[in-house]
């Protein structure tokens, strides 16, 4: 099955439950979901300087309730659930792109095709167009990437150095603007910069949902 009709597949699945038993926000469990009102995320964007000086802008620090609607997406197949978390993305993105400043790409960080095929999507991409934001698919991962939810700070670096490549079709960005879903040590945020920078690309920040120095589950 395709990617895309497997992450369609999933979201009919959970659409037609919802029709039988109710609707649940999966935040409090209400029967509103699937996010209620008094569980919608509020920006409040948080800055961080990455290894390198990369700067890293995030719509938002992760919680128990913002976890909670990042797991859905994620590892639940709740694509919905991405138009509650594409207004995080955007106040990142604004934040990273002061009025004046020269337009830039976005580029997502890319994805182990493993994952991509037990979704049947990628959640990053899902996201900017939850958010109307233009994108290029301009990376690939080159090597056996681990999932990285149980690695240390310092196996998450050696984990992604090297893995990502830039696309033939993407050597001619200019200056461009990485995107991932939650940020934790910066591992696969730098890592991937260093292989745009190599190709002779402009990386000018990276923005995500979510921000936490934490080890949590589904963090890069």
């Amino acid at each position: 099955m395709a990617q895309r009709g497997r992450g369609a597949w999933r979201e009919a699945v959970h659409q037609a439950s919802a029709m039988v038993f109710g609707s649940q926000c999966v935040v409090c469990g209400a029967v509103t979901g699937p996010v209620c009102a008094s569980c919608l995320p509020m920006p409040d964007v948080q800055h961080r300087s990455l290894p390198g000086g990369l700067p890293c802008f995030s719509g938002a620090l992760w919680s128990d309730e913002t976890a909670s609607l990042m797991l859905a997406l994620k590892q639940d197949g709740v694509t919905r659930i991405a138009r509650e978390l594409a207004p995080l993305l955007t106040a990142a993105l604004d934040a990273a792109v002061p009025g004046g400043s020269a337009p830039a790409m976005l580029v997502p960080v890319p994805t182990r095709a493993a994952a991509d095929r037990r979704r049947g999507y990628r959640p990053v991409e899902v996201l900017l167009r939850a958010a109307g934001l233009p994108f290029q698919r301009a990376m690939r991962v080159t090597s056996a990437v681990q999932d990285q939810r149980e690695l240390t700070r310092a196996e998450r670096v050696r984990n992604t150095q090297g893995a990502f490549a830039v696309r033939r079709t993407a050597e001619n960005l200019g200056r461009v603007i990485l995107v991932d879903d939650v940020v934790t040590t910066g591992a696969t945020l730098v890592n991937s910069a260093q292989a745009l920078q190599s190709a002779g690309i402009t990386v000018a920040a990276s923005i995500t949902v979510l921000s936490t120095p934490k080890r949590h589950t589904g963090n890069a």
